[in-house]
C-alpha cells in the first residue's frame, strides 16, 4: 500500500527539514508536528528570502502554503493536497479522528 503524503511527512517529525513556500520563501527548522490538513509546527526556524535571512523560532505553517518539503539530506517529499485543502487520508492511521486542534495542542506543549 502506498503511504499518504501526511503519513510520509509524519515519519519526519523530530527531524530538521527545509520547506519552500508558495511566495518563494524558504524555511528550515525542526518538524514538531503535523495535522490532517498538512498544517505543520516547526521549531528553531530560520527564514530565507531573496532579500534577507532571519530567525523566527517556532512557526505554525498552513499546509496550503507548502510547495516542497525536504529532509535534512535534501530528499524531496511529495506534498499532495486535495482540492478541498485536506491532505490525503490514510484509513490505517494511528492518530485519532476529529483532532482539528492537534497542531495548537502541540504548540501549547512546546511552551
Amino acid at each position: 500500500m502506498v503511504d499518504s503524503p501526511t503519513r510520509l511527512v509524519e515519519r519526519m517529525v523530530g527531524q530538521r527539514v527545509t520547506l519552500r513556500l508558495k511566495d518563494g520563501r524558504r524555511l528550515a527548522g525542526k518538524l514538531e508536528g503535523i495535522d490532517d490538513y498538512m498544517n505543520l509546527v516547526l521549531s528553531e526556524v530560520d527564514e530565507t528570502t531573496a532579500e534577507q535571512s532571519r530567525h523566527l523560532g517556532t512557526v505554525i505553517l498552513r499546509g496550503s502554503n507548502l510547495v516542497t518539503l525536504h529532509d535534512s539530506q535534501g530528499t524531496p517529499r511529495p506534498v499532495g493536497v486535495t482540492a478541498s485543502g485536506a491532505a490525503a487520508r490514510d484509513p490505517n492511521r494511528t492518530r485519532p479522528k476529529g483532532e482539528p486542534l492537534a497542531v495548537l495542542r502541540l504548540l501549547a506543549q512546546l511552551g
